[in-house]
């Protein structure tokens, strides 16, 4: 073990909420991905070591374009050098689940995070309540499955999936 702790979010020390920690290893490559309010609602941040954990990124990584995202069910996975990480969206009045990958061990990341589920909840939907399920996921180097419930069949929820087979690219 090191001789000392880490502090993973590089935001300042104390001033945000940084929950639903989620955790990955491929190699010397570690990947820990959570959430923080550190812009006044919950957005997808990261940080990675290419060494073991000896050494960390100087700045943590936001997943998200946007920064005025509700999130909610943070999860990853990684393989080789491929990483994805998903979650539910639930900014305003929306719901969507949505996915950012790395081909390249976490250095760089897609310019937008990728929507995959194509059901998108809004005021307009044909029932008022809506709910996502927690979205799992799962991958290979250069593909990547998630899964995930939701109700937009009205009554119970339903399970849905979508994978991709070009490192997070696209999904199908």
């Amino acid at each position: 073990w090191l001789p000392t702790d880490i502090r993973l979010n590089t935001n300042a020390a104390g001033s945000s909420y940084a929950t639903a920690l989620e955790m990955c290893c491929s190699g010397n490559n570690i990947y820990v991905a959570w959430f923080d309010d550190r812009n006044e609602v919950f957005t997808p941040f990261l940080n990675c070591s290419q060494d073991g954990g000896v050494t960390w990124r100087a700045a943590d990584i936001s997943l998200s374009s946007v920064e005025e995202r509700n999130i909610s069910f943070l999860k990853m996975c990684c393989a080789g050098d491929d990483v994805h990480v998903c979650w539910a969206d639930r900014r305003g009045l929306r719901g969507a689940i949505l996915v950012n990958s790395s081909s390249d061990a976490g250095v760089t990341w897609l310019d937008e995070e990728v929507q995959i589920s194509t059901w998108v909840f809004t005021p307009e939907a044909p029932h008022p309540t809506f709910s996502f399920g927690q979205p799992l996921i799962c991958c290979g180097e250069s593909s990547g499955c998630v899964s995930w419930s939701d109700n937009r069949t009205e009554t119970d929820h339903d399970l849905w999936c979508r994978c991709s087979t070009d490192g997070g690219q696209t999904w199908a």
